[in-house]
């Protein structure tokens, strides 16, 4: 209902201004008591926190924008919002979208936090004691086109892996960039990058490197991503064997590709030869080489 909604925007101005008290409140403890004491660090904790919550409130809902230690102004903002959404649809109107935004934005900050407990859960961790990663999530969340709640999805699936909080910090940017450049979900780039560092022996370190990688393979031969998995999941453990690294094994599938082979037999096809010339002492170079000597000759 109308009344309803207003009861939701005026929450949200009611902790802005909770906010703006608690930040004077905070400057006067400090300034009296100095900024080290007890009081000047819980208040600071108190205003961290709500600020937090208040800045997902602001990216989700994408009404407004509050300015960093002015939040009156922020207020006003919403209240410019408001009115533009009052002046466009009627007071019921624009009221009932505001506030839709509004609950959407805060039921987007429970999931979030959901995920974040669910993380700290598996690590058997606090949410204080992975501080790091939820501010990790955050960020990287900012510079994409993934949501908040996308990064912790993923950053939840991969602690269920069994990554560690360091591992996971090192995957999350690889990976949301990755599954934007497979047009893939950030869950099964994941699984698939994981994978692949995992079959060639490499380090959570080097995930943004192998994620160039299986980008380049990506965008320079006709595989695509359902072809990579297809064709890697044999190719890539007998490459490993034989000293061979990814990019090598990408371009391998990806000629074949391109030459009208699918991905899944270009993986077994390769694979089985490799196997069989490695057990004679030979490469695949080495066996193209005596087929081109013996074609010219």
């Amino acid at each position: 209902s109308v009344q309803e909604n207003s009861k939701l925007v005026g929450a949200y101005g009611n902790m802005t201004a909770k906010l703006a008290r608690l930040r004077r409140e905070y400057k006067d403890v400090a300034v009296a008591e100095g900024v080290a004491s007890k009081n000047a660090q819980r208040l600071a904790k108190r205003v961290n926190a709500l600020d937090t919550s208040l800045k997902r409130v602001d990216a989700s809902a994408g009404q407004f924008q509050r300015n960093v230690g002015n939040y009156s102004k922020g207020f006003a903002g919403m209240a410019r919002s408001l009115t533009s959404l009052m002046g466009a649809f009627g007071l019921a109107g624009g009221i009932y979208l505001f506030a839709n935004a509004v609950r959407d934005s805060f039921n987007r900050i429970k999931e979030f936090d959901k995920a974040i407990l669910n993380i700290a859960g598996v690590m058997r961790s606090t949410r204080s004691e992975i501080a790091d990663l939820e501010s990790q999530i955050i960020k990287v969340a900012g510079s994409s086109v993934r949501t908040s709640n996308e990064v912790a999805a993923l950053a939840e699936s991969l602690v269920t892996l069994g990554k560690s909080k360091k591992e996971i910090k090192d995957l999350l940017k690889p990976v949301i960039d990755l599954s934007l450049g497979l047009n893939a979900s950030a869950d099964e780039a994941g699984e698939f990058l994981v994978q692949m560092l995992n079959t060639f022996g490499a380090s959570t370190d080097e995930a943004g490197k192998y994620a160039d990688t299986i980008a380049t393979i990506r965008t320079s031969t006709s595989l695509d991503f359902q072809g990579m998995r297809d064709s890697f999941q044999y190719l890539a453990p007998i490459s490993r064997l034989l000293n061979k690294d990814l990019a090598y094994t990408g371009s391998l599938v990806g000629i074949l590709s391109d030459n009208g082979i699918k991905a899944q037999r270009a993986g077994r096809l390769l694979g089985s030869a490799q196997l069989a010339l490695a057990s004679k002492g030979l490469t695949l170079n080495d066996a193209l080489t005596q087929i081109n000597e013996s074609i010219n000759s």
